[in-house]
C-alpha cells in the first residue's frame, strides 16, 4: 500500500530558519548599530574616534584569535550548545558595557564579546553548520540563514536610535542585550543540530541508510570523499594556492570593510545629517543586504562564485565614490546618504554568500570549521586595523576622504584578483561524483 502521509520537511531547513534568526538578533549586539553610539558615547565619556576603532579592533582581534578553534568545536560537536553559552557571555558583556566609565573597559568586554566569534564578523558560527547540510542547495541555503543579518538591520538600526533617543545610550546596551539573549538562547538550545547525518539524513534531506562513521582522525593525508563532494583536510587544503589567494583577498576586504563599517555612520552625522536620517538610511543598507543575499545565493548555485566576488567588492568602490560626492556637492542632499547606503548594503548582501560559500565550494564541508577557521584570524585581524586607522587619518587631517580612498583601492585590488581565483584542481571531480 501506498502511504498518504505528506513528505517531512528537511531538517536542514530548520537549520537554515534558526540561524536566520540567530543573525537577526546578532544584529543588536553593536555591529551595523555601534556608530548610533558613538556620538553620545564620544560626550558623555570623553573617549576618541581612534579609541571607538580600538573597541572594534578587540572584537575583531579576538575573534579572529579564537576562530579556528571555534571551528574545530563547530565541526565536532555542533554549534547548539556552544552558541548558548556564547550568548550568555556576549549578552552579559553588553549588559557591562552600559555600566562602562572608561575606553580601556570597553574595549575589554569588546574584545569579550568577539571572543565567542558569534557576535564578530565574518559569521563562521552561523554560516559553517548551514553549510554543513547542503551540497546542492548551499547557495541559497546560506542566502536564506543570511537575510536574517539584513532583517536584523532594518529592525535594529531605527529600534537602538529609537531607544537611545527615550532612554539613553547606557539603558539601550542593556535592553539589547536582552532581546539578544531571549531570541538566541531558546532557539539554539532547542532546533539547531550538528549535521544531517547525525539524524540519519544525507546531504540536501535524502534518507541515508549508512551509519556514521566517527572514528575518522580530524585530518588525515588524504582527501575525503563523500557521494556529493570531495571535502579537503585542513592539511591538504593549506598546499593550495587558491587557499591563500583567498586568504590575502579577504585580508585586503576585511581591512576595507572594516575602516569603512565603524565611520560611515560618523561620517554622515558629521555631515549634516540627523541621527534618524542616517538610521533609516542604513535600514536601507540592510534591506539591500537582506535582498541581495537571496540573490546571490540563488545564483552562487549556477555561476562561479568568483563573478558574485567581484560583483560585490565593485559595488562597494560605488557607494564609497558617492561618499566622497559629498565634498563636491553644496549642502549635500538626503538621497546621496541613501543611494551610498542602498549600494553598500547591496554589496554587503553579495558579500555575505561568497564568505559564506566560497570555502565550501572549493573545499567541501567535513572540515569546513577549521579551514575557516584558519582563515578568519587574517580577515579579522586586518578588519581590526582598518577602524583605528581610519580614526587616525580622520583626527589628523581632520576628514575621511584620504580613508576612503585607500578604501577603494584595497576593494579595487581585491576584484582584480578574485576574478582569477577558481577551485583547486582535484575539485573538478565534483562534477564526476554529482
Amino acid at each position: 500500500m501506498f502511504s498518504n502521509r505528506p513528505k517531512r520537511i528537511f531538517y536542514g531547513w530548520i537549520i537554515v530558519a534558526s540561524m536566520a534568526l540567530i543573525n537577526f538578533a546578532g544584529m543588536a549586539t553593536g555591529n551595523l548599530n555601534f556608530g548610533l553610539f558613538i556620538p553620545l558615547m564620544e560626550s558623555d565619556l570623553n573617549i576618541s574616534r581612534t579609541a571607538f576603532g580600538w573597541m572594534d579592533t578587540a572584537r575583531r582581534f579576538t575573534g579572529g584569535a579564537a576562530s579556528y578553534f571555534v571551528g574545530k568545536i563547530i565541526d565536532k560537536h555542533g554549534p547548539r550548545i556552544y552558541i548558548v553559552v556564547a550568548a550568555i557571555i556576549i549578552g552579559s558583556s553588553m549588559i557591562l558595557i552600559g555600566f562602562s566609565q572608561k575606553s580601556w573597559q570597553l574595549i575589554l568586554l569588546f574584545g569579550i564579546i568577539g571572543l565567542s566569534g558569534l557576535a564578530a564578523p565574518g559569521g563562521l558560527v552561523t554560516s559553517v553548520p548551514v553549510a554543513k547540510w547542503f551540497f546542492k542547495k548551499r547557495g541559497i541555503a546560506i542566502a536564506l540563514a543570511s537575510v536574517g543579518l539584513g532583517l536584523g538591520g532594518i529592525v535594529m538600526l531605527p529600534a537602538t536610535q529609537i531607544f537611545i533617543e527615550n532612554i539613553g545610550w547606557r539603558n539601550t546596551w542593556i535592553l539589547l542585550a536582552i532581546i539578544f539573549m531571549l531570541i538566541t538562547i531558546p532557539i539554539s538550545a532547542i532546533f539547531l543540530r550538528r549535521r544531517p547525518e547525525d539524524l540519519g539524513l544525507k546531504v540536501d534531506g535524502e534518507s541515508a541508510s549508512e551509519k556514521i562513521n566517527n572514528s575518522k582522525p580530524f585530518a588525515t593525508k588524504q582527501i575525503e570523499k563523500t557521494e556529493d563532494e570531495i571535502s579537503w583536510t585542513v592539511k591538504d587544503a593549506l598546499h593550495t594556492r587558491t587557499f591563500w589567494m583567498l586568504t590575502i583577498i579577504f585580508a585586503l576586504v576585511g581591512l576595507a570593510q572594516g575602516g569603512a563599517g565603524v565611520h560611515r555612520i560618523p561620517f554622515w552625522m558629521d555631515n549634516g545629517y540627523d541621527g534618524r536620517t542616517v538610521a533609516f538610511a542604513f535600514s536601507l543598507d540592510a534591506a539591500g543586504a537582506a535582498s541581495m543575499a537571496i540573490i546571490s545565493g540563488w545564483v552562487a548555485d549556477k555561476l562561479p562564485i568568483r563573478y558574485i566576488a567581484t560583483s560585490s567588492y565593485s559595488g562597494f568602490i560605488f557607494a564609497l565614490l558617492l561618499m566622497l560626492l559629498t565634498s563636491k556637492i553644496p549642502e549635500s542632499p538626503t538621497w546621496l546618504v541613501f543611494a551610498s547606503s542602498g549600494i553598500f548594503g547591496l554589496s554587503v548582501g553579495a558579500n555575505m554568500i561568497v564568505t559564506g560559500y566560497i570555502f565550501a565550494a572549493y573545499f567541501g564541508r567535513d572540515f569546513l570549521g577549521a579551514i575557516r577557521g584558519i582563515t578568519m584570524p587574517v580577515l579579522l585581524i586586518s578588519a581590526g586595523i582598518g577602524p583605528p586607522i581610519v580614526g587616525y587619518m580622520f583626527e589628523s587631517t581632520g576628514s575621511y576622504q584620504m580613508a576612503w580612498w585607500i578604501m577603494i583601492l584595497l576593494y579595487g585590488a581585491a576584484a582584480a584578483l578574485v576574478i582569477t581565483v577558481r577551485a583547486p584542481k582535484n575539485a573538478i571531480l565534483q562534477e564526476e561524483i554529482s
